[in-house]
Order: structure tokens, then sequence, then C-alpha cells
């Protein structure tokens, strides 16, 4: 096994981690070296002295009476804090803290727990998190450069955000198995854990078997998380539960995690490298599987797509600022009452940051020409240019992300169905500073997109977040100005049958800045229903055919502005 001293530099070590990381066979459980899919030992340069002052103080921490931990939360933060008392986990109770790098984090901690603070508690801590942090930098570089994606180590090291939670895990006062933890997969980059003497945490192979965590004094436990899947497709998140079993002297299980965790969770995929390819070749295939399972486990992905170069993306954004800065009523000239999301939309009460211009697009349509009539006397040629040759660019990503979807689905025969209904539209969005850094305020509220695809790209001001399967939200930050944000809507979701997910996402906002943003949105003008090719035993039909301009309207309904699934709620077989 690597050593940090080493830092894990030689081919071989290199080699023994994407092993593990990527390996089908397990060890049994006796064995010295526990090696899993994703799971794995990792000596690390901690003498038994810092192990043992670890736990001693980790000890102290949760000795401290129920009332004065519960004075350690942050509503704004939901990892950070103290938990417990949970009727689903009743063993568990929890300390997070985010940003524990960061000078006085751990001292915060320990001046709400003790009087007059702990400066043994904050030594130790924060020497154990700095050498944490090392192994996880070590770790992370280590898997990128096995799977030959170095180029994103910096993208991922500016993107992450620090996490350490203290646990303590009662022992259950019985000779039956209870559950500490319910089985989850973590949604951070990368988890490293410690514990004391007792034993519980269990791992979830591909084969479906359980296995016990047995870590030494002088290892400490990797995890892989979802996040990190993406671009490094051979890794498989395990999926863990937290056991206890009793022990003769009734000890406690305490563990010690470190966690990543970054702003930035999509899947990034660089689909500016199809470029000259062809579907069936190498990279084509490669890609295409990308994006499948973005959309199957995320709904959206963030995509890197160079033909919109950092000219043309400050261009476009110029031009969007000088339309919205126009004289209010002139903006209301655009006021289009019979259609849904074209048109001049602001001063809404549910969401009074938020301005925008929906125009319905096709190629060579005149359509934004015909905006530029009504808000300059005599046109404006630039904003025209800018913005069809914009739209011109996002129109072939749009095409080309259907176009991989449904050859990995084996349905490509429908691509030409689908473009011939497609109809589009271009949103051009602004989003008023708040005025404020304590608090966000929403730009938009939670809610699903009721189309097939949605694109978005932005400014530099950051806002867009989107929900997660188990309920948390994550801040999006775009990775470069060539980026852009792809989600599934509800459409292709029903049109999929289920296998792609349209995920919740919003818009909040913070700070001095306004965020500019715009949105390519694709729909279906007809009925839509699941191709047969897509339905079996595995995959029996989910949905009644469903007609988009009706599935659109219901989004204006209070179930859509609340964010539910019209396709669960009204089309569901």
């Amino acid at each position: 096994m690597a050593q940090l001293r080493l830092w894990c530099r030689t081919a071989g070590s290199t080699v023994k981690i994407k092993e593990a990381l990527t390996g089908i066979q397990c060890r049994k459980r006796s064995s010295k070296h526990l090696k899993t899919t994703v799971v794995f030992r990792l000596d690390m340069i901690s003498s038994v002295e810092l192990h043992a002052n670890v736990f001693k103080q980790l000890e102290d921490l949760f000795n401290v009476p129920a009332e004065t931990k519960g004075s350690f939360v942050d509503p704004q933060k939901p990892f950070d804090g103290f938990l417990g008392d949970q009727p689903q986990s009743p063993l568990y109770e929890g300390m997070g803290i985010s940003g524990v790098l960061h000078a006085g984090r751990i001292e915060k901690l320990a001046s709400l727990m003790w009087p007059e603070g702990s400066p043994k508690f904050c030594e130790t801590m924060n020497s154990f998190a700095k050498r944490l942090s090392e192994l996880e930098s070590v770790i992370t570089g280590m898997v990128f450069r096995s799977f030959g994606e170095e180029k994103y180590l910096d993208t991922h090291a500016n993107s992450l955000k620090d996490s350490i939670r203290f646990m303590r895990y009662e022992a259950p006062m019985t000779q039956e198995t209870r559950s500490g933890a319910s089985e989850h997969c973590d949604k951070d980059f990368i988890t490293i854990i410690r514990q004391n003497h007792v034993n519980g945490l269990e791992v979830l192979t591909k084969d479906g078997k359980w296995i016990q965590v047995e870590p030494s004094p002088s290892t400490s436990i990797v995890r892989v998380g979802e996040p990190i899947l993406w671009p490094l497709q051979g890794c498989t998140s395990p999926i863990n539960p937290a056991e206890n079993h009793p022990k003769k002297d009734v000890s406690r299980r305490k563990t010690l995690t470190m966690s990543p965790i970054p702003t930035l969770k999509l899947p990034l995929i660089d689909l500016s490298e199809l470029a000259g390819s062809k579907p069936g070749t190498g990279r084509w295939d490669s890609l295409q599987s990308q994006v499948r399972r973005a959309l199957e486990e995320f709904g959206c992905f963030e995509a890197l797509y160079d033909v919109i170069n950092p000219e043309l993306h400050n261009d476009v954004f110029q031009e969007l600022e000088e339309l919205v800065e126009l004289p209010a009523d002139v903006k209301r000239r655009f006021v289009v009452l019979d259609k849904l999301y074209q048109g001049y939309t602001a001063d809404r009460p549910v969401a009074p940051l938020y301005e925008a211009f929906g125009v319905g697009y096709a190629p060579n349509s005149g359509s934004i020409e015909t905006l530029a009539d009504l808000m300059w006397p005599e046109g404006n040629a630039r904003f025209c240019e800018t913005m069809n040759t914009y739209a011109a660019r996002v129109f072939e990503l749009e095409s080309l992300v259907k176009k991989l979807v449904l050859g990995s689905l084996g349905v490509d025969k429908y691509m030409d169905s689908l473009a011939k209904s497609a109809r589009y539209n271009l949103r051009l969005m602004r989003y008023a500073a708040p005025g404020t850094e304590e608090s966000k305020k929403p730009g938009v509220k939670c809610h699903r997109d009721s189309n097939f695809v949605t694109i978005l790209h932005q400014n530099h001001v950051n806002g867009l977040e989107i929900q997660t399967e188990d309920g948390h939200w994550i801040e999006v930050a775009f990775s470069s100005p060539s980026s852009f944000v792809v989600l599934t809507g509800e459409s292709f979701y029903g049109w999929s049958n289920g296998r792609l997910h349209s995920p919740r996402h919003r818009v909040m906002m913070s700070g001095h800045e306004p965020r500019y943003s715009i949105g390519f949105f694709s729909s279906d003008q007809g009925t839509v229903q699941c191709p047969e090719e897509l339905v079996d035993e595995q995959h029996p039909l989910l949905f009644k055919p469903f007609d988009s301009a009706g599935l659109s309207r219901i989004y204006k309904t209070e179930e859509g502005l609340n964010g539910a699934s019209a396709m669960d709620t009204f089309y569901r077989i």
C-alpha cells in the first residue's frame, strides 16, 4: 500500500490505486489487505500517539452535555453543525464543519463546546485535518493520472470545499445487529475515514455482497463518491451502511471523516473532442456512454464545447446587457400573451429579481430580427448577428446531445422524426443583484423543465442550483466561458420511459452583481410517446402518451410551480 511520505508517485502505486478502483473481485474479510471495487486501505504517516489523541479528543467532545452540542447549528449549511436524535438513525450523532482548513473553524467549535475553549482539541484536530487534506490531494492526483485525465486536476482543485465530520455510533445494547446509518452512496468526490477500534462499516460489492471493513489504527479508509465517476468511468461508488455490533465492553464506535465537498458536482464532459469523430468510433462511443449515464443519474452535466469561443461569449453578454438596460416601456413592446414562454417577462411577485425575453427560434426564421426591430427604431445589426451566431451553434450542440443519447439507447432511428417535430425557444435572462451577502434571494423558484433538452450558458455570476436525488442542493460553477449546463426536461424523461432523470433546479442570488444567462430549450410540437424499443420486461411502460403543450401548461399550475414531476403526477400509468 502507498504511503504519504512517498507521495505515491511510482507507476506501480498508481496502477494499484486504479486496480482498487476498478477491480471486480474483493478479498475475504480476513485478508490482510482488504480491497474492494472502490474502497481500499491506505497507510498514513500518523503516529499511534496522534491517533490516540484524536479519538481521546473526540470522546471528550461527545461527552459534552446535549444542550451544549445542540448549540452548534448552522441553518445555511446543511452539512454543518450537530445532528443527533434522528428517528431513522437513533444510534448516530455527528458534528460537521465545512471549510475546516480555514483558520478558526475548529476553534469556533471549541469555543461553543467549552467556555474557555480547548487548545489541545484545536491543536490535535487542526493537525489531523491538515494531514487528511494532504492525503486526499495525493489520492486524487493518482486517480486522475491513472485514468489519463490529469488535465482536469486544476479545475477539480479550484472547485473544492473541504468538510470534516465527527461521528459517534452508540452501542445498541442488544445481541442483534442494529443499523447505525442506512445504506447510501456518497455525494462527495472522495471520503477518507478514520475510526477507533470498534468496527461497523460495511460496503456492498459489485456482486451484491456486504463486506465488513476492519482497518488498523495506522490506516484510513478511502471511499469514492458518485461525482468522481466523471470523467473516471471505471470507478463505482459503493453503498455503505454502518452496522453496529454488540461488544462485551459495550464500547461506542467513533469515526472521523474528511470529505472535500465540491462547489461543482456535475459530470464534466468535453464534447469539443467529437470534432471529426463519427458514430461507431471509440471516442464517440465513450462520450455517448458518459452523456447517457450523466442524464440517467444526475439529469444534467456540464458540457465543454469550444465552438463558443471567449470572444463570442463576451459579445453575447454585452449585447444581452444592452438589451435589458433599455427603458421598461420599450421592453414591454415585446410582451406576448398567447404563447407560453415567449415575449418579455418581468416584475413577477414570485420572481422579483428575474426578467427575460423569450424568442421562438428556428434557423433563418427572422425571429431575432423581429425582437431587434421592436427594441431599436433602426434595428440592431450587431445584436442580430451575435445572437444568430450563438443560437446556431447551441442548436448544433442540442442536436449532438440528442444524437448521443438516442445512439446509446439504441433508438437513433428516431432522430429524424424528433428533429422534424421539434420547436426551439431562446430565452435571454437577467437576475438582478439582491445587494446582500448574508443570505440568498430566489431568482427563480424550484422547478423542473417541461421540454426535452435545456442548455444553459451564463456570465461569470453563479446562482444555478440543482437538487440531488437525496434532496441536497448543489451550487453549479461553470468551468469556463466555453461551457454549458445540459439538463433533461420532463418530456425527454417521459419519452425515454423514465430512463433519463429530470432534475429540480432553481436560481439563488446573492451579492452585488447581476447574473446574465441564456437558455436554449427544445420541445416537441405534437403528441409524445415512448418508443416501443424502450419497453420490455425490465422496463414496463410508465407513461401514457402526452401533449407537450399540455405538459407545459401544467407547469404554470401550483404543482408545477412547486417542482413536482408532472409526468409522474398526471401521466403515470
